[in-house]
């Protein structure tokens, strides 16, 4: 079904997409040790910027006295007052701080702000919520005093992209108002948001970078117990919790399992009257954030980015 996709993707990556199909194991047998070891090939997509930036491990203290890591990317002449804050994807099972190195350093680089790369537990693990108890206690220590992690920043917009934008959303609807007060846009890539059912599994669409049979796979390895998954939505499970988030945008991208409940989400957000901006990529791949070293294309998800810290 995926190969019928080809005629929908754009240009500039439709070699990436035919060399994955024609490289592409069947689904049955693709593992978690063999989607591990294709990380390398992961990171030759993105391109190198990390040169371009200076870069520092910064230790994020937490309320209960635990700790953990995180990498802050700064630009030459960068915005003073703000800090992005990022959220990896990777299906709750791959990635840091170091695997999205240079995809840090470019927002960082074509935003003018700094970029916090913050880290989480992975499954399988360590199953959810985890890897959710890890991103909602670093934004409240965070949000609370921004300076501490970079210092004069006094304004913050969170980014997540596909797990990680599942993982910024269920965080940012668990912070209190209080918390939340120096938290000014929330920018969702590509994200998660619903765990696939025997209702939706029938019409959600295929993809090339991402199947609908990984997206299975990867909710299996993040909560192996269907009853106790979560929609990302339903971290306080009301209408009037989405409305208590900051300005927000969304990004979709046409090839991907993921993209109706991207842009579902975006309706709900944009009939609450949160919804900042939306956008879905026609013939673009799920992925595409981490492919600046293959088409200046990311550069779209870039330029949203950047517009919703500047045009606050």
């Amino acid at each position: 079904m995926a190969r019928e996709l080809l005629h929908s993707v754009a240009p500039s990556v439709a070699s990436l997409a035919e060399q994955l199909l024609s490289i592409r194991p069947r689904e049955e047998a693709v593992t978690l040790d063999g989607i591990r070891a294709n990380t390398p090939n992961l990171r030759a997509l993105m391109g190198s910027y990390r040169g371009q930036v200076t870069e520092r491990d910064i230790v994020i203290a937490l309320r209960d006295g635990e700790a953990l890591s995180g990498r802050l990317f700064t630009p030459a002449g960068a915005d003073a007052d703000t800090l992005v804050v990022y959220a990896h994807g990777g299906g709750w099972v791959y990635g840091d701080t170091e695997f999205v190195a240079d995809v840090a350093a470019y927002m960082a680089l074509s935003t003018q702000a700094r970029v916090l790369s913050i880290s989480y537990r992975l499954a399988p693990e360590h199953h959810s919520p985890a890897a959710e108890v890890d991103v909602v206690a670093q934004l409240r220590a965070i949000a609370a005093e921004p300076g501490r992690v970079a210092p004069s920043a006094r304004r913050i917009v969170v980014v997540g992209d596909s797990a990680g934008g599942y993982l910024a959303l269920r965080a940012m609807l668990q912070l209190s108002s209080q918390e939340r007060r120096t938290v000014e846009g929330l920018v969702l890539i590509y994200p998660a948001v619903n765990p696939p059912n025997d209702a939706t599994r029938p019409t959600t669409p295929d993809g090339i970078t991402l199947t609908a049979n990984r997206v299975e796979m990867f909710w299996n390895l993040y909560q192996p117990n269907p009853s106790a998954r979560a929609s990302a939505t339903d971290a306080e499970g009301t209408r009037s919790s989405l409305a208590s988030l900051p300005p927000t945008s969304v990004v979709t991208v046409e090839l991907d399992p993921l993209r109706e409940e991207g842009q579902e989400l975006a309706a709900q957000l944009s009939e609450i009257g949160v919804l900042k901006d939306v956008v879905n990529l026609r013939g673009q791949l799920h992925g595409l954030l981490w492919m600046r070293g293959l088409t200046d294309e990311a550069d779209q998800i870039f330029d949203v980015i950047r517009t919703h810290i500047h045009d606050q």
